[in-house]
């Protein structure tokens, strides 16, 4: 890291570097890029596999290896919050993935009496395509922290805005911020390489690497009336996709009727569930 806190005073520290990063001509965004061979693995395989990986990245001693971390005259850490397993990554169709992310580094070593701190972090989204053939991943919409507060796009000249609104690390030039997306960018391609390793060591063996995807008979048999949805989405571990909400008559009495679907992620096998007035009534299952 280009920057450091000494006796709580911000001060502009060692040698400054800038490349030029690369952009993506259909959005504009500086980005890293990569695929990798799927071998005919299952879509639910593939994303199983993604998820390993993003477990991987809570482990400490894994980090130190990945980067190689230097701790000998130095306590030097990365932290790297990716949670693919969550059921918040959003579907943006065509079995294409979004996610939020951020890498957090900090250092800290002794000179003279006085150590020195370095921290930062940056936060990305990370999405993923899975294709017949291939894994294709993007990392990009970079923005660099000092604080986790005050951000500084990777597009722009600026850098992130300390609590009275001027530049970070008093008025950091155009170059010492280059500096400091050069640095970031660079570990990012440190872990864009580490996925590329690890999705292709699984991916391409032929070992069954799945997990049991939720959306299953046993899970199916589980579904009684009267569940809420609530209740549904726990059993099944995903939220589902509504097909149709309204109004209807039944028995002479005004209920609201929602179906909701729960697809595999394959997308051949599905289980389909009325809820009236919020609670299960009918359901039905395809190629469980």
């Amino acid at each position: 890291m280009k920057y450091s806190i000494l006796l709580f005073l911000l001060v502009i520290c060692g040698e400054t570097y800038s490349q030029e990063l690369p952009v993506n001509p259909q959005t504009g965004l500086i980005f890293i890029k990569d695929s990798a061979e799927t071998n005919g693995k299952s879509l639910q395989e593939v994303k199983d596999v993604l998820s390993k990986w993003a477990y991987t990245l809570l482990d400490e001693g894994n980090l130190v290896k990945v980067y190689k971390l230097d701790n000998s005259k130095q306590t030097e850490k990365i932290s790297i919050n990716l949670p693919l397993w969550s059921v918040l990554t959003q579907d943006k169709g065509g079995n294409k993935f979004v996610i939020n992310g951020t890498l957090t580094y900090s250092k800290t070593k002794t000179k003279g009496l006085a150590p020195t701190v370095t921290f930062g972090a940056v936060k990305f989204d990370f999405s993923y395509t899975i294709s017949a053939n291939r894994l294709i991943y993007e990392f990009t919409n970079l923005e660099y922290s000092h604080d986790m507060v005050h951000y500084g796009k990777f597009e722009g000249d600026k850098p992130p805005s300390d609590n009275y609104n001027n530049s970070l690390l008093f008025k950091m030039s155009k170059k010492e911020w280059a500096a400091v997306k050069t640095e970031y960018f660079e570990n990012l391609k440190v872990l864009t390489a580490n996925l590329k390793e690890y999705s292709g060591n699984l991916l391409m063996s032929n070992q069954a690497i799945t997990n049991k995807s939720p959306i299953n008979y046993e899970s199916y048999k589980k579904i009684t009336t009267g569940m809420s949805y609530d209740d549904v989405v726990k059993l099944l571990a995903v939220e589902g996709k509504e097909l149709s909400n309204g109004i209807t008559q039944i028995n002479g009495k005004a209920v609201t009727q929602q179906t909701i679907v729960w697809n595999d992620l394959d997308k051949t096998k599905n289980i389909t569930i009325t809820f009236t007035d919020g609670k299960v009534s009918s359901k039905s299952q395809t190629n469980l």
